[in-house]
């Protein structure tokens, strides 16, 4: 599954995400969105609407397979982030 990760509050690098972004598919736009790079350590009980706080990696993880690629749009601008407990 792709995700879009929109950043509602805290401090982000304006280089790293894409301020303004429009799913084609739904039409949907995001503010501060990013495409999660992370994937494959995602916790699977977050969900789609979920809000948590997450850290940017130190070490980035690019895991986007063609296959995950081909779920859904994401933006251009991607990070890896651990979730915050």
């Amino acid at each position: 599954m792709n995700y879009v990760i929109e950043v509602l509050e805290g401090q982000v690098d304006t280089s790293q995400v894409e301020m303004m972004w429009k799913n084609q598919n739904t039409g949907k736009v995001y503010q501060k969105a990013f495409a999660l790079r992370s994937i494959c350590s995602f916790p699977e009980n977050i969900k789609e609407r979920d809000e948590f706080y997450f850290s940017i990696s130190p070490l980035p993880e690019d895991k986007m397979c063609a296959q995950c690629k081909a779920y859904s749009p994401t933006p251009n601008k991607g990070l890896s982030i651990e979730i915050c407990d």
